[in-house]
């Protein structure tokens, strides 16, 4: 049974081989015609340029006889391309012809006054039609005018007959084979030259690809060609009125697939013999331990244990039953190292079954729910708490394109703890994209909510401190003013008194007022001191710490608010730390002012690229994202106390993200184009 399929294998081999060797030897052919006619294209248009400077050269001598006559004799006698050159007057009196020299009285042949005719009408240079010869032989002709201004009218021309021997010894290069031929025709199919036989020259053809070249179509054609079964490749040439035409006998295109033939006839019947060889002895030695082998290994993939015991040694079959060994130790291995990922894993993971059954729970996810000493594998949903179990219920029916489901939830553990879990679920499919069950993933984020409210208490009081500072100095100044004018009031005063010894009561309630300004004075300026003292910063708390840990600790805190805008962050951060020295908690509202900043400039699905490299002594953070930017005239003040690009802003962010980090001995650059993005850069000391 086996011989049918590699006879079939063998058939179609050989027939495919024959296709593509039949098509290469077409490609290759017609390759050939085309380089023939691009070849032809380009000697006649060099040739027919020589003879144009010749006839330009004719205009703008002033010596114009003679040189033209001693160019066009030059020409004929050492380019062989050219067999005869006239110089003919516009009435057909031959002036000069070359190699063999008339008078000029003699007139131009019969058979050449069409063209000067032609010539004198089209007033440019061309390739004629064949011309026959009085001994019937076909010629060609390159006539050139001679005129006294562009597109004038013709007062002489260059007529010259172009050598066929040299067209054929020439084109001998382009044949394909020892029996290859190259043929040039005109647009009848008369032929120019043969390169296997100069008696074909002359002769018509009649063949069906002749109309076929003729219409200004490339291709291929299989037929007799003089009496000969071949292969023929045709194109048109290019500008010109000819046919360039290849042909290679049947005998030499079947040649390379009947060689291969033989060769593929010779490699089935040794095939064979070696197939019937290999069947004896495979199923001797191999078939029956194989069987065994895949017998275990089929109860091995049920659940069982590997029994197997260890074939012969120097055997084939024995390395086979190692390896197998080998792999049911290495699966078991792996099986184990994926337990203990999934029981390593920082979230708590549960998947289950689309029966609601849970099949899997890590140590994590049991840490979270208070359930350690409890086997939860195996169980129904309904034994976690109602918030998970609705969640669980929502997906277990999902299809292969639920996108899955994010959200949070309050949970109370049996400790009466308050945690805020986050919470996600999407489809577990097999490599088929089948749904067999629900994977969800969850984490404590209580820590990272309270963080956020903290922030926005920081912001809160950062905004007072900033208003506080700003009302204390304003009012500072004028009580200042004010102290100084009652101090100055009381002194005139007493000297007035004491030069009038001023005794009415009215001078008692005087002094009384001006203690009275005085007093409240006192207690003003004792209000703005304890603002000022309010506004200060508080004492930097200094430590050496890792600015990329930090970075992306902020990154994790702000990720909820980025994934609900699908803002994609792009990180590139060393590999080596990046310490610096200050406080870190002041530093991290300063790295989450500027973020804020940046998710609010951004659209939904925006992008945020965040990068850490060192420049000399310095660590860069650099936070860029292509939001709607900031035009020139603001990104000045964009530190200002109260300056704002938005409406609802405060104003206060960047500026507490700037004296933070002017505190800490460095600075921030600021770089944004309207409608591109923008760039913050923090530049800070790096510790050593």
């Amino acid at each position: 049974m086996i011989m049918i399929p590699l006879f079939i294998i063998f058939y179609l081999g050989v027939m495919s081989s024959k296709d593509i060797i039949d098509d290469q030897t077409e490609d290759r052919a017609l390759q050939v015609t085309k380089t023939l006619s691009n070849n032809t294209t380009n000697l006649f248009e060099y040739k027919s340029n020589i003879l144009e400077n010749i006839a330009m050269s004719e205009r703008i001598s002033s010596n114009t006889g003679n040189w033209t006559r001693a160019a066009i004799t030059d020409l004929a006698v050492n380019d062989e391309f050219f067999q005869q050159i006239y110089l003919v007057s516009r009435d057909g009196h031959i002036l000069h012809q070359t190699p063999t020299s008339h008078k000029g009285t003699d007139t131009l042949p019969s058979k050449l006054q069409p063209l000067l005719d032609e010539l004198k009408w089209r007033r440019d240079a061309f390739i004629s039609d064949t011309v026959l010869l009085n001994n019937g032989m076909p010629s060609i002709y390159i006539t050139v005018p001679i005129q006294g201004e562009d597109h004038g009218e013709v007062q002489r021309g260059l007529i010259a007959r172009v050598s066929l021997e040299f067209l054929q010894k020439n084109s001998k290069q382009n044949v394909l084979g020892p029996k290859g031929r190259t043929f040039l025709l005109d647009q009848n199919g008369t032929i120019l030259f043969d390169t296997q036989d100069n008696e074909s020259m002359g002769v018509s053809l009649s063949s069906a690809f002749v109309q076929d070249a003729y219409l200004g179509r490339s291709g291929t054609h299989y037929g007799s060609l003089l009496q000969e079964k071949a292969l023929v490749a045709y194109s048109p040439v290019d500008r010109l009125p000819f046919l360039a035409v290849t042909s290679i006998p049947f005998e030499h295109v079947n040649a390379a697939t009947n060689n291969l033939t033989v060769v593929l006839v010779i490699g089935f019947i040794v095939l064979t013999i070696a197939v019937i060889s290999l069947l004896y002895f495979s199923v001797k030695w191999v078939i029956q331990p194989v069987k065994s082998l895949t017998e275990e290994a089929y109860q091995y993939v049920q659940g069982g244990e590997w029994k197997i015991k260890l074939l012969k040694e120097k055997d084939e079959v024995a390395t086979l039953s190692k390896a197998l060994n080998y792999m049911a130790g290495s699966l078991k291995e792996k099986e184990r190292y994926l337990q203990l990922i999934l029981q390593s894993f920082p979230f708590g993971v549960i998947t289950m079954d689309p029966l609601g059954n849970m099949t899997s729970i890590n140590n994590k996810a049991k840490q979270l729910l208070n359930c350690e000493k409890r086997r939860l594998k195996g169980k129904a949903i309904s034994v976690l708490p109602v918030s998970l179990k609705d969640h669980f219920e929502a997906c277990k029916n999902a299809s292969p394109d639920f996108d899955g489901v994010e959200d949070e939830y309050l949970y109370i553990n049996p400790y009466g703890r308050r945690l805020t879990l986050k919470r996600s679920s999407a489809p577990l499919l097999d490599e088929k994209g089948h749904v067999i069950g629900v994977v969800t993933t969850f984490w404590d984020i209580t820590k990272i909510r309270q963080l956020e409210q903290h922030i926005q208490r920081s912001e809160q009081l950062a905004a007072i401190g900033q208003m506080t500072a700003g009302l204390a100095h304003e009012v500072k100044n004028p009580l200042g003013t004010v102290q100084m004018a009652s101090d100055l009031i009381e002194t005139e005063f007493q000297e007035l008194e004491e030069a009038y010894d001023f005794k009415e009561k009215s001078s008692k309630n005087i002094k009384d007022a001006l203690h009275d300004i005085q007093d409240e004075m006192t207690r003003l300026n004792h209000l703005v001191r304890n603002f000022l003292q309010f506004s200060r910063e508080n004492k930097k708390e200094e430590s050496i710490f890792d600015l990329t840990d930090l970075t992306k600790e902020v990154l994790q805190l702000l990720s909820h608010q980025m994934k609900k805008k699908k803002i994609y962050i792009e990180t590139t951060f060393p590999k080596e730390k990046a310490l610096v020295r200050g406080d870190r908690n002041q530093m991290t509202q300063a790295i989450i002012n500027v973020f804020l900043n940046s998710m609010e400039a951004v659209d939904e699905k925006g992008r945020i690229h965040v990068s850490i490299d060192k420049v000399e002594d310095q660590y860069v953070l650099e936070i860029e994202d292509n939001g709607t930017g900031i035009s020139r005239s603001k990104i000045k003040r964009i530190f200002n106390p109260f300056y704002s690009t938005k409406q609802e802003g405060t104003g206060l962010g960047l500026s507490i993200t700037h004296d933070i980090v002017n505190n800490h001995g460095g600075y921030m650059e600021v770089e944004s184009e309207t409608g591109i993005g923008t760039s913050m850069l923090i530049y800070l000391k790096a510790y050593h």
